[in-house]
């Protein structure tokens, strides 16, 4: 896990906590109390804690694109005139084929993980519902062929 455990205020508990919860969002109380040998009160607090500064932001699950019907899972990074960024990150959100919308420093400032059902799917969501986002410059695309790791933190 690299978590910077100088200043961020975690102990070693609260990391043993996070990698239990990152292995698996569904892990209860009692299992985590028994896993780490603490009160099940003690790891509600804590969960708490860690929810109330912002360090858990939701429980998540990662689910298979392909077993919904997805065979298409893209990388697009877009070149988007700085003034509407705003903007085209909003429109992107709104778009329910992307599953990340990402703003970053470099060429491309904005990057998005899209989901489509085909290659002819993906074509119409660029051509159709991104290419006309006023503010998108450029959309440069990579499909993806295999996810060999998958986690949140790490």
């Amino acid at each position: 896990m690299l978590l910077d455990k100088d200043n961020n205020g975690l102990d070693e508990l609260d990391y043993k906590i996070l990698k239990l919860l990152e292995m698996d969002a569904f892990i209860t109380y009692a299992e985590l109390s028994k896993g780490l040998n603490v009160n099940q009160s003690t790891i509600r607090k804590r969960i708490v804690s860690l929810r109330k500064r912002g360090i858990i932001r939701k429980a998540s699950i990662y689910i298979n694109p392909k077993k919904l019907g997805f065979e298409v899972v893209a990388l697009l990074e877009m070149q988007v005139a700085p003034a509407k960024t705003n903007d085209v990150v909003k429109k992107l959100m709104a778009l329910s084929e992307n599953k990340w919308v990402t703003v970053c420093l470099g060429d491309c400032q904005v990057h998005t993980v899209t989901w489509a059902r085909n290659l002819r799917h993906l074509s119409e969501v660029i051509s159709e519902k991104i290419g006309p986002i006023e503010g998108i410059l450029r959309v440069s695309t990579s499909l993806v062929i295999d996810t060999v790791k998958e986690e949140q933190m790490g």
